[in-house]
């Protein structure tokens, strides 16, 4: 499905409808599911699937914890999370935080932004230079091994 912003802030939305919607609409960009105290970690995790998305709101999901937290943050593209009222400690967010260097701590909610599209275009490309760097080496590596047998 193509549409990329979903809203069901505020509704009785639990973790089967949330694994639903992450398995048909997997290009979702934007998604707020804020005031859905029904979602746990369980969605937290069909959530962390969704290779695309940008902005997300679980803003009184209480039953999202810190491995919530883990499931979710793994996605590249991700430059909002509000995570207000969830059951996550500020140094798990810090955590998530120092691990992805295009984003800061937010000032008026408990989460994180972009710093700015220039800084995560950097650090994207940095990082891909270096796993360019690190494959070059393993394959020049592989060729002397296999010169020397």
């Amino acid at each position: 499905m193509s549409t990329s912003y979903l809203r069901h802030a505020g509704t009785s939305i639990g973790d089967y409808a949330v694994e639903n919607i992450c398995q048909v609409m997997t290009g979702l960009i934007h998604l707020n599911l804020s005031q859905c105290g029904s979602i746990t970690n369980r969605s937290a995790k069909s959530i962390g699937m969704l290779a695309q998305l940008e902005t997300l709101s679980l803003e009184g999901a209480t039953a999202i914890n810190d491995v919530g937290l883990g499931m979710i943050c793994n996605r590249p593209k991700l430059n909002l999370l509000n995570i207000t009222g969830c059951n996550i400690s500020r140094k798990s967010l810090m955590a998530v935080i120092e691990s992805l260097d295009y984003v800061c701590e937010a000032t008026h909610f408990l989460g994180f932004l972009i710093r700015s599209s220039d800084a995560k275009v950097s650090v994207l490309r940095n990082q891909a230079e270096e796993r360019l760097h690190r494959e070059k080496n393993q394959a020049v590596h592989k060729l002397q091994v296999s010169v020397s047998v």
